[in-house]
């Protein structure tokens, strides 16, 4: 895990694969909502995590930078026809407009 600095009170979290991404963003978010993260935003991409309004930036780096990535959450894919269920998507699916 590589955490760069960015502006004045962001980070950007590179992590090894998509699945790290995935799974960082779920536990920056779990420690958002119980309160031991004091942080604006929290935005995933394919390796990375941008944490956006961060409090205590150089602690965070320096807490984030010598822990390991959470293993992801069990995702609850939809079997796809062409794929088992274990290379199946886990990416959320957003609710279409009008249904």
């Amino acid at each position: 895990m590589r955490v760069l600095p960015v502006g004045d009170d962001a980070l950007l979290v590179e992590v090894g694969s998509g699945d790290e991404a995935q799974a960082l963003h779920a536990e920056l978010l779990r420690r958002r909502a119980e309160g031991s993260l004091t942080v604006r935003e929290i935005v995933p991409a394919a390796r990375t995590v941008l944490l956006d309004g961060v409090t205590g930036r150089a602690r965070l780096a320096s807490e984030l930078a010598a822990s390991e990535v959470p293993p992801a959450p069990r995702a609850r894919a939809r079997r796809c026809a062409s794929r088992s269920a274990t290379t199946a998507p886990t990416w959320r699916t957003w609710p279409r407009t009008g249904e």
